[in-house]
C-alpha cells in the first residue's frame, strides 16, 4: 500500500497491511524498515476508533483496545505498550517529518517527541533539533513540556480548588498518567494548569452527550488514550453536582474521587446513598486534602528516587 493512499484506504485495508508487515522476529514486532509504515497503520487504526466512539463498531469491535486485544493473541511478540507508542508517533508526529527524518530521529526519540505533540506544544525548531540530541537530552527538554517539571515547590498545605488541581496534575504525570484539567486557564502559584497538564484535550471513548460531561470533569488521568481515575475537586460542602458529572462516565470507569477539605466528607457520605449514585457507590471515593497531599509527598519521593536507580550513567 502506498502511503499517499493511506487515509483513503478502506480500513479492512489496513488491518490487512498491518497483519502483512507485522513480524515476531522483532522486538517492536515490525522490522526496523517498516516501523514508518507500521505507525501510519496503526495511527489510523486508532483515530478510525476514536472518531466512531459511541457511533458505530469498526471491524465488528467497539473499541481499539478490543481490536487490538485480538490483534495481538495472533501475534505474539509485540506488546501493549509498543502499540500505543506506534500509534502516538502515527498520528502526531509523522504528519510533520518524512521517513527518512523518522529514520534519521529514531523510534525511541519520536516516541518522546510524540507525547510532546500530543500535548500540543511540539514545535518545528524542537522537531529539528532533537537529531542532535541523546535521548537523555531530549528526555531533559521535554519534562517540561510534559508536567513533569512545575514553577512551584512542595505544597504544604492544599487550600484551594485550584492548588488540589496542581498537585492531582503533577501527581498523575509523576506515575507515568497523561493528565487533563477542565481549567487550563487556572492558575497556582503563577503556573497555568494547562501548563502542568499532558493533555490539551481528551480522547474521545465516548458518545458526543458523555464526552461534554467528562470534558467538564476537573482531573482525569489516562493510560493509553483511556481514562483510569477521575478527580472533581470540590472546595465547599456542594459535591452533588460534581458526583452528577463523573455519573455521566461511570460505565467507562472504575474510579472516581471526591477530593477537598475534611468537612466534606460527611456531605458526600450523604449524598453518596442517594439516587442514582447509590447503585454504584462503590465506584466512588473520598480523599481529603491530607490525605492528598500524603500521597503526593511519598509519589514524589519515589519518582525521584526510580529516576535516580535506573538512569544510565553516561
Amino acid at each position: 500500500m502506498e502511503n499517499t493512499r493511506l487515509d483513503s484506504a478502506p480500513i479492512e485495508e489496513i488491518e490487512q497491511e498491518l497483519q502483512s508487515i507485522y513480524s515476531s522476529d522483532f522486538p517492536r514486532g515490525f522490522d526496523p524498515e517498516k516501523q514508518y509504515l507500521a505507525a501510519q497503520l496503526l495511527g489510523r487504526m486508532n483515530k478510525e476508533f476514536e472518531e466512531s466512539a459511541g457511533k458505530m463498531k469498526v471491524l465488528g469491535y467497539s473499541t481499539f483496545k478490543e481490536w487490538m486485544k485480538k490483534f495481538r493473541e495472533k501475534r505474539q511478540g509485540v506488546s501493549e505498550r509498543y502499540i500505543f507508542y506506534y500509534v502516538k508517533i502515527g498520528r502526531y508526529v509523522l504528519p510533520q517529518i518524512s521517513e527518512e527524518q523518522f529514520d534519521a530521529l529514531g523510534f525511541v526519540k519520536a516516541e518522546i517527541l510524540s507525547a510532546v505533540a500530543k500535548a500540543g506544544r511540539l514545535t518545528q525548531d524542537l522537531v529539528q533539533a532533537s537529531y542532535g540530541y541523546s535521548k537523555q537530552e531530549l528526555e531533559q527538554i521535554a519534562a517540561p513540556l510534559l508536567g513533569k517539571k512545575v514553577s512551584w515547590v512542595e505544597p504544604s498545605r492544599i487550600n484551594s480548588h485550584e492548588a488540589a488541581q496542581a498537585v492531582l496534575l503533577q501527581l498523575g504525570s509523576r506515575l507515568d498518567f497523561e493528565t487533563y484539567t477542565a481549567h487550563p486557564g487556572e492558575k497556582f502559584n503563577g503556573q497555568e494548569l494547562g501548563e502542568i497538564a499532558t493533555l490539551h484535550e481528551l480522547p474521545r471513548f465516548a458518545t458526543e452527550q458523555i464526552m461534554k460531561s467528562v470534558n467538564r470533569i476537573d482531573v482525569v488521568w489516562l493510560k493509553d488514550d483511556y481514562p483510569e481515575y477521575f478527580f472533581e475537586v470540590e472546595n465547599t460542602t456542594d459535591v452533588t453536582s460534581g458526583l452528577h458529572r463523573m455519573f455521566q462516565a461511570v460505565k467507562y470507569g472504575e474510579n472516581f474521587f471526591i477530593v477537598g477539605p475534611k468537612e466534606v466528607k460527611s456531605r458526600y457520605l450523604r449524598e453518596i446513598e442517594k439516587a442514582p449514585f447509590k447503585a454504584v457507590k462503590q465506584k466512588y471515593l473520598f480523599r481529603s486534602y491530607d490525605e492528598l497531599i500524603k500521597m503526593f509527598r511519598v509519589a514524589m519521593k519515589f519518582s525521584d528516587a526510580h529516576a535516580e536507580f535506573f538512569e544510565r550513567q553516561e
